[in-house]
């Protein structure tokens, strides 16, 4: 009789090596995870900081776009310390990495103006001149950084041995002058009325016009617009004033020297009502191709853009002038206007863009309307610019550089 055996071979349990093994790979799979939030973190905080950046840089530009600037003698460092508090105050409302963003003013933000060098092919044409003189942009320098003693935290320092890191951006905003025409962009009309003022009398007999009573300074300073309490006072403001007249019921019409002009609008009242309230929209600019050119004014040697246009406000106008008193605005300048041979509107040629705020609307027992208004600078990322244009003290473009 055979006897058969079986032999089992068992290997020894690998439980206590194993083990380990798998928990030094979690571990190093949760901190190659810590490693990349925090980097992700870190990268967000650099996108935090160069958005409040911007933000600070942009209102800081805005500030330098004063009514400072047409007064005789405007005061640089008011606008410069006006820039300054903008700027911190902008960055402030602005959240990095969970705080807001603390700008210095003494070190962190530079205001100046580009001029021309002729240094040589290796030195660039334009340069920063940091100066309060006539400045036309701000760049700002933010840091969350360890030598500022105010770096960004990062969210696993435990696990990487890495507390904080540092993130640091450079933005620059400007103010440019040399405005062509104007552009709108969705959600974004053109702050501008479709109203056209007399520029000059060729005779050089009239004081009621743009070039005599804002520009030569002939015109009244009696009133001025208060933006703490949106109303106007009987005061001198440093800025000289024009009352515009429209058309009366019957009579003589030579103290006209405004012009409703038809933007896009076919005087539909409707349209005219918004564009009063609102601005010029794509829509109303369609037949210019969305944007509305003067070409370069006179440094160009261009004759203006012919518009349809009546000199009678009606009482719709009337009020919605009334609704914006305070509130700055792009208007036009004509050159001349011609009455209408063939068509119920006149024609008027419009030549160049400034910008006005309406003090007054009064209603004159002949039917005609008086509208007082000054001068004012407005900065809108709507303008167009050209490098051969002339500049315009009073529309300018606000964009970001840098």
């Amino acid at each position: 009789m055979r006897v058969h055996r079986t032999i089992v071979w068992s290997s020894p349990s690998r439980r206590g090596v194993t083990t380990p093994l798998v928990v030094a790979a979690l571990l190093a799979a949760l901190l190659c995870a810590a490693l990349i939030l925090d980097r992700l973190w870190l990268e967000t905080a650099a996108l935090e900081l160069t958005t409040a950046s911007e933000a600070a840089a942009l209102a800081a530009a805005r500030a330098l776009a004063s009514d400072e600037r047409l007064r005789l003698p405007p005061d640089p460092q008011l606008l410069a310390h006006r820039a300054l508090e903008a700027a911190v105050s902008a960055a402030e409302q602005n959240r990095v990495a969970g705080t807001p963003l603390l700008l210095n003013p003494a070190s962190d933000i530079r205001i100046g103006r580009y001029v021309e060098t002729s240094q040589g092919p290796d030195r660039p044409a334009a340069q920063f001149l940091e100066t309060d003189h006539q400045a036309t942009h701000v760049q700002v320098f933010a840091q969350r950084t360890r030598g500022r003693g105010h770096p960004v935290a990062l969210l696993f320092p435990s696990w990487t041995r890495v507390a904080a890191g540092d993130v640091a951006v450079q933005v620059e905003a400007g103010l440019e002058h040399r405005v062509v025409g104007v552009r709108p962009f969705a959600g974004g009309p053109v702050p501008a009325l479709p109203l056209a003022i007399w520029r000059e009398d060729p005779a050089g007999q009239r004081t009621d016009t743009w070039r005599a009573a804002i520009e030569q300074r002939l015109g009244r300073d009696d009133l001025a617009y208060d933006a703490a309490t949106h109303q106007v006072r009987q005061q001198a403001d440093g800025l000289p004033e024009l009352t515009l007249r429209s058309r009366p019921r019957s009579g003589a019409i030579d103290r006209v020297n405004v012009q409703l002009v038809d933007v896009g609008s076919a005087f539909d009242a409707e349209r005219l009502a918004r564009q009063f309230s609102r601005g010029w929209s794509t829509d109303d600019l369609q037949a210019w191709g969305g944007e509305l050119r003067l070409g370069g004014n006179e440094a160009a040697g261009t004759a203006g853009l012919p518009l349809a246009s009546t000199s009678v406000l009606g009482s719709a106008d009337r009020d919605a002038l009334e609704q914006i008193v305070g509130e700055p605005r792009i208007g036009l300048l004509y050159s001349t206007w011609a009455a209408g041979q063939r068509s119920a509107w006149d024609t008027t040629q419009c030549v160049e863009f400034v910008a006005l705020r309406v003090l007054a609307v009064r209603d004159v027992s002949d039917g005609s309307a008086e509208v007082v208004v000054q001068p004012t600078v407005l900065a809108t990322r709507t303008a167009m610019t050209d490098p051969a244009a002339k500049v315009n003290p009073y529309v300018c473009r606000l964009m970001l550089t840098r």
